[in-house]
């Protein structure tokens, strides 16, 4: 064996060389986008080489090769091919050192290049797509640094997922203790609120409520109030935050002014702030806060919804 035989594939209307590849992704068809499990049949997938760039406005590659399925399969059982016979190249000639040199140079620049497109998605916000990227990172051949900073992200995502899931849980013991069923039913959207659009970027809003949910000390009742407070405020109060009662006022003061910020006549709008005056969580301060909040979990949810995903603590399954 002296040369690779397959270094170039033929598709029906591209030709891809392999060395040039990077790494591919895979697309299914009925992709479970909640818990980014790959579910249903594969459809297809796209080439990542070495020429490919990512379009920051466009939000996906400018330039990846797609393949449908029938050329799929064809492709990745040549690029395997192709990669078993170039390591087949350096045991057969062990001798070749330089060949050897730039295989490992060329792994690399590879993980060192996913890495950095990693971080990119992290940054943009995307962490479902980071955490199946580093879900699926090779560890062939890659240097231990990079392989501690796959770790150290993977882990940072566990530990997201883990609290996450404490929360809800959390939620649900606490809830099932208030006896009162009117306010019981007062809380229940706002838990399902939180269910819906907890995530990595909105957790941090429950820090103070996680910190003390296991304190024996407090009520249930003051516990929730800390949630409530914190998934619209941001962050902890102190004392503030253990009334429930001005809690769920935040929680209608936020609601009215949504319905405010939607109103097309005067009349409505005068009524609204009628009702706002009356409100403890209805201060300028006090509602500032929650819509701010509220509105950037919206614009969120917006933009993952453009990109075909859904939000939740599940996400990273």
């Amino acid at each position: 064996m002296g040369k690779v035989s397959e270094s170039i594939f033929s598709g029906k209307t591209m030709v891809i060389a392999m060395a040039d590849v990077q790494h591919v992704e895979k697309s299914f068809e009925d992709r479970d986008m909640l818990s980014g499990a790959k579910k249903g049949d594969l459809s297809g997938c796209q080439v990542i080489t070495k020429h490919t760039r990512w379009d920051m406005e466009a939000d996906t590659w400018a330039n990846a090769i797609w393949l449908p399925k029938e050329q799929t399969e064809r492709f990745l059982s040549a690029w395997c091919h192709y990669r078993a016979e170039l390591e087949g190249i350096l045991k057969d000639f062990p001798e070749l050192n330089e060949l050897k040199a730039q295989v490992k140079e060329l792994r690399q620049l590879s993980s060192q290049r996913l890495i950095e497109e990693i971080e990119l998605r992290r940054r943009a916000g995307q962490h479902q797509l980071a955490y199946r990227m580093l879900s699926t990172f090779p560890d062939d051949g890659v240097a231990s640094e990079s392989l501690l900073k796959v770790h150290e992200m993977l882990e940072e995502y566990r530990k997201a997922k883990s609290q996450g899931e404490k929360v809800l849980k959390l939620l649900e013991t606490q809830l099932a203790a208030v006896k009162d069923p009117d306010l019981k039913a007062r809380i229940e959207p706002v838990k399902t609120e939180i269910a819906s659009e907890l995530n990595v970027n909105t957790l941090g809003r429950m820090d103070g409520y996680l910190r003390l949910a296991d304190d024996e000390d407090l009520a249930p009742e003051q516990k929730l109030s800390l949630a409530i407070s914190g998934w619209l405020r941001g962050k902890s109060r102190g004392d503030e935050d253990e009334n429930l009662a001005v809690a769920l006022s935040l929680v209608e003061a936020r609601n009215l002014v949504r319905k405010y910020l939607h109103a097309s006549r005067q009349h409505e709008r005068e009524e609204i702030l009628r009702k706002l005056e009356g409100l403890e969580g209805g201060t300028p301060d006090a509602s500032g806060r929650s819509v701010r909040h509220t509105m950037a979990v919206i614009e969120a949810a917006k933009q993952s919804a453009e990109r075909g995903e859904k939000v939740g603590v599940a996400e990273f399954e």
